[in-house]
């Protein structure tokens, strides 16, 4: 009987420890997706201050517009993207150059 006692006070001193060790796990488990969650805030701030760095308005804008990417200028699809975008613009009866 005392050895069977002393068996089930080991067992329960072993499972406390164990439910210890659990908890330390939990915690560490929390803390680190605290950090990883803040380390993915801090990158989206960085990109979205990167991105809007490189939307600076035009001179003489009204503040309405942004500047848009360089739309392949060189290329020949581009130069024709950029002749029908100015034919879209012009007002009826001006040529476009």
């Amino acid at each position: 009987m005392e050895e069977i006692l002393k068996a089930i006070t080991t067992l329960c001193i072993k499972v406390d420890s164990m439910d210890n060790e659990i908890q330390k796990l939990k915690t560490n488990e929390d803390n680190l997706k605290s950090k990883a969650s803040q380390q993915h805030d801090y990158k989206n701030a960085e990109l979205r201050q990167a991105e809007d760095g490189k939307k600076p308005e035009l001179k003489g804008d009204d503040g309405k517009l942004l500047k848009t990417h360089n739309v392949c200028l060189i290329t020949a699809a581009g130069r024709k993207l950029l002749y029908y975008a100015i034919l879209m613009l012009k007002p009826v009866g001006e040529e476009v150059v």
